[in-house]
């Protein structure tokens, strides 16, 4: 992205190890091994934090940390499900057995962000209670209660986030035909996101007629995304699986009404004010 190899911000110092590999093989980064091996100990940790477990940077830095002194911890953002590409699908067991399960071991405390998420960590990698905390993701912005800025004559529905198949935009698509064409209602959909499954969104909103009521709009800038927020009346995320499901927590911290599929770890977000959960998977009728 052009940015620079070290910069501090917000005072923060962030140093970006680029690799001429990484986007090849699944962001596997020999530079990052090799800056780790040469800087660690100038650096002088206290704790080291580590992100991520659907790729293989995740794995090759627990990996380097097997043998350091300074405590690890692992946040994996773990779902059994979110594996869409081709090596995802046909190796995610394999995965989970060799290099998946050795980066938990790397780790003396392993956060995760949902009931949900630890349980199948606890399950597929054998983490014991002791070392799993359970912290959900936090937001930014929290203005409950809301004025209502509902526009009276039509009804603005809101998706953000990836445009992946387990995300079940097709079904916020289908509930939009209905409710215009069975139900007579003057309903606007807003879509705000990219992914691989956007094509085939966009050749079933032309199949429903739908082009004239759906905006479709790249990944925003945080200010930009939170003034689309405020302006829906309904977020949904109809999603196969979620290992946590921050675009619920950032749309009810903001005060707008959420509907989710109960699934995963969405079904802990019904307990909240102002979020309605539906059997999945969706019957639009």
């Amino acid at each position: 992205m052009n940015l620079p190899a070290e910069e501090m911000y917000n005072g923060f110092k962030i140093i970006r190890v680029k690799s001429r590999v990484a986007s090849f093989l699944y962001d596997l980064n020999p530079a990052m091994y090799f800056y780790l091996s040469k800087n660690f100990t100038r650096l002088d940790p206290d704790v080291v934090h580590v992100h991520g477990y659907a790729s293989l940077l995740p794995s090759e830095i627990l990996h380097f940390l097997r043998g350091a002194e300074c405590p690890v911890v692992f946040s994996p953002h773990y779902d059994i499900q979110s594996h869409d590409t081709l090596a995802g699908q046909f190796l995610w067991n394999v995965f989970n057995h060799t290099l998946g399960y050795h980066s938990y071991t790397a780790a003396e405390q392993v956060i995760c962000a949902s009931r949900f998420e630890s349980e199948n960590v606890k399950r597929d990698f054998h983490v014991t209670d002791d070392r799993i905390e359970v912290i959900p993701h936090g937001v930014t912005h929290l203005e409950t209660p809301r004025n209502d800025l509902r526009n009276t004559h039509d009804i603005c529905l809101l998706y953000y986030g990836w445009l992946l198949e387990l995300k079940g935009v097709q079904y916020i698509l289908k509930g939009l035909y209905e409710l215009q064409h069975a139900f007579g209602e003057r309903v606007t959909l807003k879509i705000i996101g990219d992914g691989p499954y956007k094509g085939k969104l966009c050749k079933l909103a032309r199949e429903l007629r739908l082009e004239a009521s759906i905006s479709w709009h790249h990944f925003l800038p945080e200010e930009e995304l939170y003034r689309e927020i405020r302006a829906a009346d309904i977020f949904l995320l109809l999603s196969r699986s979620e290992n946590y499901g921050i675009a619920v927590a950032e749309a009810l911290a903001l005060g707008v009404p959420s509907i989710v599929a109960k699934t995963t770890a969405l079904v802990e977000f019904l307990d909240e004010t102002g979020c309605f959960g539906i059997d999945y998977p969706p019957d639009p009728t």
